[in-house]
């Protein structure tokens, strides 16, 4: 049994006097007030503002009716299918623009599709929202390839939109 510790010798500074325990002790609590500030911030402004709560919400609404249009592409009759793709786009360019849905008609989103979109997809929304009125008011039958297509159209659309409304 030893009784004497003998030479003890410290191979590094004390633990305060060294950096590293001062970042590690000093610079959690700023960052968590500053994250808690921008957090209730944030939360205060999706209360306050229904335009900023309808713009983050918008894609999310959209893919709602999305789902519906897709359990419709083989099995539902073009009217309802092509109605939940116009219900898609005009609801998230409603939610994204803070407007009434109502006022979302295909003529407006013609225009906002010129304003703010390339030539080609000018043109895919163009004629995605004619076949849509066709299906909705009349009686021609559209074929399921093309139903299928016109909701890949859809999806891109509004991710292009996602990324241009932003």
């Amino acid at each position: 049994v030893k009784t004497d510790l003998g030479n003890v010798i410290r191979s590094s500074k004390p633990l305060h006097e060294q950096g590293v325990i001062w970042l590690v002790v000093l610079f959690p609590p700023p960052l968590l007030l500053a994250f808690l500030w921008f957090w209730q911030n944030h939360r205060e402004r999706l209360e306050t503002d229904i335009g900023f709560a309808r713009s983050l919400g918008a894609l999310r609404s959209a893919k709602k009716h999305l789902a519906t249009a897709e359990k419709l592409v083989t099995s539902g009759s073009p009217r309802e299918y092509y109605d939940a793709l116009s219900k898609a786009i005009g609801q998230y360019l409603a939610d994204k623009l803070n407007r009434p849905l109502a006022s979302m008609t295909h003529d407006v989103i013609k225009d906002l599709a010129v304003q703010h979109l390339d030539e080609s997809d000018k043109q895919k929304i163009r004629d995605l929202l004619d076949r849509s009125e066709i299906a909705v008011f009349s009686s021609v039958e559209i074929s399921g390839i093309t139903r299928q297509e016109d909701f890949k159209s859809v999806k891109e659309l509004l991710l292009d939109f996602e990324k241009v409304l932003k």
